[in-house]
């Protein structure tokens, strides 16, 4: 993981989507990673499972079909 990258996948048009269980974060990594998404303009999303940890949310289904539609839009 790099900020050039990052750079090249904004580029590219890549776009991102993070899960993360609420009792988790913040993640170091994620954190980093997002802030070079912010710094590069690439786009993404994090969703946050409320009252989860690495729990499966109930809504997992809702929240990837989500992620997919970010993802080709």
């Amino acid at each position: 993981f790099s900020i050039e990258r990052v750079c090249h996948a904004t580029q590219r048009g890549v776009r991102a989507v993070f899960m993360e269980g609420e009792k988790i974060i913040p993640v170091a990594e994620e954190q980093e990673m997002m802030q070079a998404f912010q710094d590069t303009g690439l786009p993404y999303r994090f969703f946050v499972n409320q009252g989860l940890g690495h729990d499966i949310p109930e809504d997992l289904a809702e929240k990837l079909q989500q992620a997919v539609d970010f993802i080709m839009s």
